[in-house]
C-alpha cells in the first residue's frame, strides 16, 4: 500500500513568499499564516492525502488510470466552494489540494496560499505478504 500526505508548513519567515502585492491586502501574511497554522495544527490533514492498495495484476507498464493513480479527486470533484466567476477563468478548475488548505477546516485564504512556500511531502510504502497456513 502506497500513502502519501502533502501539507503546509510554517517555519518562520522563510515559510512565507513574498509576491510584492501585501500592500494590496493590508495583511501582514507571515503573522497571519502563523497563527492560521497554530490554530490548525491539530486538524489531521492541511493539505492533500492519497493512499492506493496494490493489487496482484498491477504491473509497471499500466497507465497511472489503470493504476488508479491519476488524479481522480480532481475530476470527479467540482470543488464548488473556490468557484472561479471570472468569465475569462470559468473552465478552470480547482484542484483537490488547494480545496482541502483553503476550505476544510483549515481557514487559509487564496492570497494566503500563493504565498506558502514550505511544504511537506511524505510518501510512505507498506509492504505485507500474508498467507494461509492450512493445517497437516
Amino acid at each position: 500500500m502506497i500513502e502519501a500526505d502533502m501539507r503546509f508548513v510554517y517555519n518562520g519567515e522563510e515559510s512565507i513568499a513574498e509576491i510584492g502585492d501585501e500592500e494590496y491586502y493590508g495583511s501582514d501574511f507571515n503573522y497571519m499564516i502563523n497563527v492560521i497554522y497554530d490554530l490548525c495544527a491539530d486538524v489531521p490533514l492541511a493539505g492533500a492525502s492519497f493512499s492506493k492498495s496494490f493489487r496482484q495484476t498491477d504491473r509497471p507498464q499500466m497507465s497511472d488510470k489503470e493504476l488508479e493513480l491519476d488524479n481522480r479527486y480532481d475530476n470527479a470533484c467540482d470543488c464548488g466552494e473556490l468557484k472561479i466567476w471570472i468569465p475569462e477563468l470559468e473552465s478552470m478548475k480547482i484542484c483537490h489540494a488547494v480545496n482541502e488548505i483553503c476550505v476544510y477546516n483549515h481557514g487559509y485564504s487564496v492570497a494566503d496560499l500563493l504565498r506558502m512556500n514550505d511544504f511537506w511531502c511524505e510518501v510512505k510504502a507498506i509492504y505485507q505478504h500474508i498467507r494461509k497456513i492450512y493445517p497437516q
